[in-house]
């Protein structure tokens, strides 16, 4: 986003008030909402004038943006120290933690998550899904690209394809979770799930004829005109059919089908930007997750 500030007096002082703006901020959208987060308002709260405000932020867009960035980069950087650590553990359980880890703070913080989703556009973040991933690479891409190193089987069709599928899935399913709150599908089991499919999918096992079917397709994506929201759905509803054919047990349903829709993300993104990585290979790391998840 475009968050840039106007000049300020001195670094210690800005910085201790653009903390409290940023703070002022957070505390209406949790409380109030987006509409209700003015300058003025935020300035009363946050202890100072509109125009010392104005300092330091152009407007009420660029203080939540900021304040969303700012968010999105603490959260890579408990990610980062948890993929970080000397481990013993397996690729799925070490998967199974990051992503655990930003599907409980992206929750606890809905308020902005919601915020972005709504106001994306007016924020300046489009589109959105890249600017969640764009916002958090500074931190994460070295630390990524060295833990799949150490853990994709040295014969991986793409490294930087699997690393991809799996950081943008991740991404997208944390981010509908926190967006949506989908009845019947808790963190606990979307977590395992997703665990128990990246040793799946790091088994090798080629892609059928109907994981690359369903991702072909929702590689043509759809009308622009089409609300974010019910994309989400339409795309749940399909992933749910897909994996009823395929005989999937009920207490498995819910959490498989919302972690295949986040793929059409993958597939969709496969299409149009680079990412060391051909969008073929893209398409079919994308279509062996499919695979893993139907099995």
């Amino acid at each position: 986003m475009d968050t840039r500030m106007r000049k300020r007096p001195s670094q210690g002082r800005s910085r201790v008030t653009v903390t409290s703006i940023l703070e002022a901020a957070d505390r209406i959208l949790r409380t109030d909402g987006y509409e209700a987060a003015s300058t003025n308002r935020v300035a009363r709260v946050a202890g100072f004038s509109v125009g010392s405000l104005y300092q330091y932020f152009r407007d009420k867009q660029a203080i939540v943006g900021a304040l969303i960035d700012r968010d999105l980069s603490v959260e890579a950087e408990q990610i980062n120290g948890a993929l970080d650590q000397p481990t013993r553990r397996t690729p799925g359980e070490l998967a199974g933690e990051a992503f655990g880890l930003m599907l409980t703070r992206r929750v606890a913080r809905m308020h902005l998550y919601r915020t972005l989703d709504a106001h994306a556009p007016e924020l300046g973040a489009g589109p959105l899904l890249e600017h969640l991933c764009a916002a958090q690479a500074p931190v994460l891409a070295e630390t990524l690209h060295r833990v799949c190193a150490q853990v994709l089987p040295r014969s991986s069709r793409s490294i930087d394809a699997r690393m991809f599928v799996l950081s943008r899935l991740a991404t997208s399913v944390s981010f509908a979770y926190a967006v949506d709150a989908p009845a019947g599908v808790a963190q606990a089991s979307l977590r395992d799930e997703f665990a128990s499919a990246i040793e799946r999918f790091l088994d090798g096992k080629p892609p059928g004829p109907s994981a690359v079917t369903l991702v072909v397709g929702w590689a043509k994506g759809v009308g622009v005109a089409t609300p974010l929201a019910e994309q989400r759905g339409r795309r749940r509803r399909e992933a749910r059919g897909v994996l009823l054919a395929r005989g999937v047990a009920a207490d498995l349903l819910e959490p498989r089908a919302f972690l295949l829709a986040g793929i059409a993300e993958v597939a969709l993104a496969a299409q149009n930007s680079p990412h060391g990585a051909t969008p073929e290979d893209l398409l079919h790391e994308a279509s062996r997750f499919v695979e893993a998840l139907e099995a």
